[in-house]
C-alpha cells in the first residue's frame, strides 16, 4: 500500500493531493493552505448504518445569528474529491466552501464521508445520504429545507449527484459537480487519456490510478446498475432542475461528464457546463497554479455561487 500511494503521489504531482498523501503517510496534520479558511465549527452525524460518525465542518454566512435564533438560512452541501480511497483530502474544497457561505447567504456543511477499502460502496452513499438527513431534520431550526443544494468535487461530486436522483423529488434545488466521475462502469480503454500539449506531465488520472480507484470502491458483488454507485445509472428525470458540470479539458472523465449534462437537458433540466481549458483533473487544488489558472479557477467557483444564489 505503501508503494501505491508513492505512485499515487507521483501521478498528482504538483497537486494539492501530493501533501495530503505525503501527510498521511508521515502523520501530519492538514495542509497549512486549507487551514487559511477555516471552518466556524464541526458537527458530528452518526452514521445509521455503521457505528461510527461523519465529521461535518461548517461554514456560516455572514448573517449568521447563531443556534436557535429565529433565521433561516439556505444549505449547500459539499462533498470533497477523494478517489473514494484518500482519508486525507477532507478540507481540500474550504476556500470554496468559505466562499459560498460569504456570497450566497447559505450554511455550507463541508462533508467527510467513509473511504474504501474499509468501507467500499455504498459507506460514502449513505454517509452523505445520512448528512441530507440531519439537514432535513433540522433540529436547531436554522436550516431553510425549501431550500436545499448539493454538490462536490472529483469522487465527491459523483456522490453529490447519485444523492441528488437516488433521493425525493424537489429535495435539493440545484446541483454543483467539479469534474465529476460520472459512469463507473466504463473501461479504461472507453476513456480518453488526454495529455497537456508539449508537457511531459502523465495525465493526474492515468487509467491504472482510475482503475486501482474504482476496483478498490466498488467491491465484485455489487451490481453495476445500481442508481446508488453511478449518475449514469439514474433517469435524467430524477436530478435537481438545475445543474452547474465543470469539466476539465485534459481530464479523462470530461466527456463522460459532457454525455451526461446533455442527457439532463434533453429532459429539460437547466445545465450550465463549464469547460476549463488547458487544465488537468483537479487543477484548481494545484498548490501553485500560477495567474492563469487562478482566474480559472475564480472563474469556476464564480459559476457556483452564480447558479446557487439563483435557487436561493
Amino acid at each position: 500500500m505503501y508503494i501505491v500511494r508513492l505512485i499515487i503521489a507521483y501521478c498528482l504531482r504538483g497537486s494539492i493531493y501530493v501533501g495530503s498523501l505525503i501527510s498521511q503517510l508521515r502523520g501530519y496534520g492538514p495542509l497549512a493552505n486549507t487551514c487559511d479558511f477555516p471552518p466556524d465549527e464541526y458537527i458530528l452525524v452518526l452514521s445509521t448504518k455503521d457505528k461510527r460518525s461523519i465529521r461535518v465542518n461548517v461554514y456560516n454566512p455572514p448573517t449568521f445569528k447563531g443556534k436557535g435564533s429565529k433565521g433561516k438560512y439556505p444549505v449547500h452541501i459539499n462533498a470533497h474529491g477523494s478517489g473514494f480511497v484518500i482519508t486525507t483530502l477532507f478540507r481540500s474544497d474550504s476556500e470554496f466552501c468559505r466562499k459560498i457561505s460569504r456570497e450566497t447567504g447559505a450554511i455550507v456543511l463541508d462533508s467527510d464521508y467513509a473511504k474504501a477499502p474499509e468501507h467500499p460502496f455504498p459507506a460514502a452513499y449513505n454517509d452523505i445520504c445520512d448528512v441530507v438527513a440531519h439537514v432535513l431534520a433540522n433540529r436547531d431550526g436554522n436550516y431553510d429545507t425549501s431550500r436545499i443544494t448539493i454538490g462536490g468535487f472529483s469522487a465527491g461530486a459523483s456522490l453529490a449527484l447519485v444523492v441528488s436522483a437516488t433521493m425525493p423529488k424537489d429535495t435539493f434545488k440545484a446541483i454543483t459537480a467539479f469534474y465529476p466521475v460520472t459512469n463507473l462502469c466504463l473501461t479504461s480503454s472507453e476513456r480518453p487519456h488526454h495529455v497537456e500539449a508539449n508537457s511531459r506531465k502523465l495525465p493526474r488520472l492515468p487509467p491504472f490510478l482510475l482503475n486501482y480507484f474504482l476496483k478498490t470502491y466498488i467491491a465484485q458483488t455489487t451490481a453495476l446498475d445500481d442508481p446508488r454507485l453511478s449518475p449514469h445509472n439514474n433517469t435524467p428525470s430524477a436530478f435537481a432542475e438545475r445543474v452547474l458540470l465543470v469539466v476539465c479539458e485534459f481530464d479523462p472523465l470530461r466527456d463522460e461528464a459532457i454525455a451526461l449534462g446533455k442527457m439532463l437537458q434533453k429532459e429539460g433540466k437547466l445545465v450550465r457546463v463549464v469547460d476549463i481549458p488547458g487544465v488537468l483533473h483537479s487543477w484548481d487544488k494545484d498548490i501553485n497554479v500560477g495567474v492563469e489558472n487562478d482566474l480559472k479557477r475564480a472563474m469556476a467557483y464564480d459559476a457556483a455561487a452564480e447558479v446557487l444564489r439563483s435557487v436561493y
